[in-house]
């Protein structure tokens, strides 16, 4: 039956048709600043891409453009990533391969942050190996927020959460500690645009809403069952 089945596949969706799948409307800004609408092969990208493909929406002809055409790139309505020479300090996050050295040692790279939140200030990541997060105020050149696991001299693991004093130095909201925000994406996106939405927490998502109306009506079914 499963024969069958990718048999069928392959008449009804011949590999061109597939193809053209992976493509999706975006957008490119060249090393001239020029915008230009093209359709962009979506590969996922756990790790940060240095190339990518296009393909022009009006000729059909794929090409691949790399750190040295394009300043950034994006899809209409999803990712983004910009272009960056920036310091960034590699660590290891492998129980097995973590050291003693709780300092970071960076390294000049020209790279493609993927943009988490903008506005008066911006949060970008860079994972390779592991994730790394950047920030940057007023359109500046993002620093990296520096994290670093390491074992001291009894072999206790300890952390180096320098990113912490960092965010004290550039976002200040009423009621908010730095100092309790974990070093990953989830909690630094949403105090980021706290803080680029005037230190009021943004509005849940119309799906989050969904989901906690559904919630609540289970949770109110339930009671009137047991009771």
């Amino acid at each position: 039956m499963k024969k069958i089945f990718i048999l069928l596949a392959a008449i009804l969706f011949p590999l061109p048709a597939l193809a053209q799948m992976f493509f999706e409307d975006a957008y490119i800004i060249d090393s001239r600043g020029s915008r230009k609408e093209v359709l962009i092969k979506n590969e996922g990208w756990v790790e940060n891409p240095s190339t990518v493909v296009i393909k022009d929406g009006v000729t059909a002809k794929e090409s691949s453009l790399g750190l040295n055409d394009i300043e950034e790139f994006g899809f209409v309505n999803g990712t983004t990533f910009r272009k960056f020479t920036v310091p960034i300090a590699h660590y290891e996050d492998d129980l097995s391969k973590i050291d003693s050295n709780p300092d970071l040692i960076p390294q000049i790279q020209t790279v493609f942050l993927r943009v988490l939140a903008t506005g008066a200030v911006s949060l970008y990541s860079h994972h390779r190996g592991t994730t790394k997060f950047f920030i940057g105020k007023n359109q500046e050149i993002p620093s990296q927020l520096l994290y670093k696991r390491f074992y001291n001299n009894n072999y206790d693991l300890q952390k180096n959460k320098t990113y912490q004093s960092q965010l004290g130095q550039v976002i200040a909201c009423p009621n908010t500690n730095v100092y309790n925000v974990d070093y990953k994406s989830e909690a630094l996106t949403k105090l980021v645009k706290t803080y680029n939405n005037g230190c009021v927490s943004p509005a849940p998502s119309s799906k989050n809403k969904t989901k906690l109306v559904v919630h609540v009506l289970c949770m109110q079914k339930h009671r009137e069952a047991a009771g």
